[in-house]
């Protein structure tokens, strides 16, 4: 059995090709909706929910799980790290599926966290004319209170709990795109277009994600790129595709 955590589409990917190979898979999304976008595969069972390192633990363990497969998403530093601390508590492997970055140029201001990004595009406004584009999602909505709400359009998912959490912050009606992506570059050039955009903050979510599509808008627009820079596992072993990764496991655990 392999244990492998995801909540986006590679994730999903790298489940199903484990199956399709002779494996036994536990899935475990956080939501039940991302679980429900797998399968069905005979070998395949799906968990929904948030674990923490110790519930990783209990569920490998209850599994009979050999090896833990960290396909989170490239942000979601956390579950990555419980990841890691259940696999070592339980003495099994781990690896990671690190999906391909989306390739920023020097132009583009880089981040290692949110306040500092917050404080240094705050400061560019100052001399800018215009408003900007929040693409991180709604769980970094309180990080971007450092900015003038007043200058700030958000792109959150439409479900009524990201709409209320939005409107909890100050967001009027006007601001938010509620809207599932990925975007293509035209989409991305209307909302410019349309909300004035002088700013596009976003995160390196890799082609999954439609970063490629955001950046070759910004390019064509004018609008100034800022990022948040993915967080580093230098001591995961770690492939860039499913099947990639689907390899490194079985040679990991004798079946190639």
């Amino acid at each position: 059995m392999i244990l492998v955590l995801a909540g986006t589409k590679d994730g999903r990917e790298l489940a199903e090709a484990l199956v399709r190979s002779g494996e036994e898979v536990c899935l475990c999304s956080v939501s039940e909706y991302a679980s429900s976008l797998a399968g069905p595969l005979a070998g395949l069972r799906l968990h929904s929910g948030a674990l923490d390192a110790d519930g990783i633990a209990d569920l490998a363990g209850e599994t009979g799980a050999e090896l833990i497969a960290d396909a989170s998403h490239p942000y979601a530093k956390a579950a990555t790290e419980n990841a890691v601390s259940a696999a070592r508590r339980l003495g099994i492997p781990v690896v990671r599926l690190q999906r391909p970055g989306a390739g920023f140029d020097d132009s583009d201001f880089g981040f290692d966290t949110p306040e500092a990004l917050a404080r240094a595009l705050s400061g560019w406004l100052e001399s800018n004319y215009g408003r900007v584009l929040f693409t991180t999602g709604s769980n970094n909505l309180p990080d971007w209170q450092l900015v003038p709400l007043n200058r700030q359009v958000i792109r959150v998912l439409p479900t009524s709990r990201v709409l209320e959490k939005c409107e909890s912050l100050g967001y009027s009606p006007g601001q938010i795109i509620a809207e599932q992506g990925p975007f293509s570059t035209e989409q991305n050039l209307l909302t410019f277009n349309k909300y004035e955009i002088c700013a596009l903050v976003t995160k390196d979510s890799g082609k999954i994600g439609g970063t490629p599509e955001k950046l070759e808008a910004a390019r064509e627009a004018d609008v100034q790129v800022f990022y948040l820079k993915r967080p580093a596992f230098p001591n995961l072993r770690t492939g860039s595709t499913p099947a990639e990764v689907c390899g490194m496991i079985r040679r990991r655990l004798g079946r190639d």
